[in-house]
């Protein structure tokens, strides 16, 4: 990583204002890379250079990955498959982040179906059911 700047390492895909840097082969220990001096100094430059840097990482209760690099941003995304995994599971990720100081900004629902999107008003309804049969019963004055 020393031997290479940045600027050797980005891609550009076409699109104008995006800069692509992709993983790589898999290092040995990404942990150690993580926590170099020279990916700090990478993430420096690049902040001077660039308005918004977005990090992709993999899940943050199977890797650390998010953990370590989360302490390097200005905010987190969380992504959420919506109906994959447990709301509970959901806040340990977000638990573990705060817990080391990684700010969570928001939160992207991904595969959300419209009908879930749909106002349950169950109770609601129920108590409109229930209020009704009883002005039935019981006109107004």
């Amino acid at each position: 990583m020393s031997e290479l700047s940045a600027e050797a390492i980005l891609q550009y895909p076409g699109i104008e204002n995006l800069r692509i840097i992709t993983s790589g082969p898999l290092p040995p220990n990404p942990i150690d890379l993580f926590n170099s001096a020279e990916l700090h100094t990478m993430f420096a430059e690049m902040k001077k250079e660039y308005d918004l840097i977005i990090l992709d990482c993999p899940p943050v209760l199977l890797f650390a990955d998010s953990l370590i690099l989360g302490t390097l941003t200005n905010g987190t995304v969380i992504v959420y498959q919506v109906g994959r995994m447990a709301r509970g599971a959901l806040k340990r990720a977000k638990d573990q982040l705060t817990n080391v100081k990684v700010p969570v900004i928001g939160l992207i629902l991904n595969d959300l179906k419209a009908l879930e999107m749909d106002p349950q008003y169950g109770y609601y309804n129920s108590y409109k059911y229930y209020s009704s049969q009883e002005e039935s019963k019981n006109p107004p004055l």
